[in-house]
C-alpha cells in the first residue's frame, strides 16, 4: 500500500518538486517532507494539508480501479536515473510491468493538440518500438507527449 503522503506529494505544483527532493534525500519521511514543504511555500494556509491528503485518497482510488501500480521515489524499483536529477517526481504511476524501467527507453514527443493522424502515427511506433523490446515513456499529457 503506498503512503498517502508520497501522492500528496506528487499533487504539488511541479515547481516545488526541488524542494521535495531536497527534503527526502535527508532523510525525511513523506509526511513530514510533506509537512517542512507546506510549511515553508504556503505557511498561512493549514487546510492544505487536509485538502491534499483528501486527493491522494481519491487519487489511489481511482489508480486501483484502473490497474496502476505505484512506485515511490524510495522504492528500489525507482529508476535511479530519474531519482538523480534535481526535482524528481515523488512518485510514479505504472501500467505495465515496472521491469520496463530497466530496458532502454523511448519518449515520443508531439503537439498537445495533435490530429487524429498524429495520435495514429504515435500509436503505431509506440507499439512496434514496445515489441521490439522498448520501454514506452510519457508524461500522460495531452496529445502527443
Amino acid at each position: 500500500m503506498i503512503d498517502p503522503a508520497f501522492v500528496a506529494l506528487s499533487l504539488l505544483p511541479i515547481h516545488v518538486w526541488r524542494d521535495v527532493g531536497e527534503r527526502l534525500r535527508a532523510g525525511d519521511s513523506p509526511a513530514t517532507a510533506l509537512d517542512r514543504v507546506l510549511a515553508d511555500r504556503w505557511p498561512d494556509r493549514l487546510e492544505t494539508r487536509f485538502d491534499l491528503l483528501t486527493r491522494a485518497a481519491e487519487a489511489i482510488a481511482r489508480g486501483a480501479r484502473r490497474g496502476l501500480e505505484t512506485i515511490a521515489w524510495s522504492d528500489p524499483r525507482y529508476p535511479p536515473s530519474l531519482a538523480a536529477i534535481v526535482d524528481p517526481p515523488p512518485l510514479l504511476w505504472v501500467r505495465g510491468s515496472s521491469g520496463a524501467f530497466a530496458r532502454q527507453a523511448v519518449a515520443i514527443v508531439g503537439s498537445r493538440a495533435a490530429s487524429t493522424y498524429a495520435l495514429e502515427v504515435a500509436g503505431r511506433l509506440a507499439a512496434d518500438l514496445a515489441s521490439r523490446g522498448f520501454a514506452i515513456v510519457s508524461g500522460l499529457a495531452r496529445g502527443v507527449d
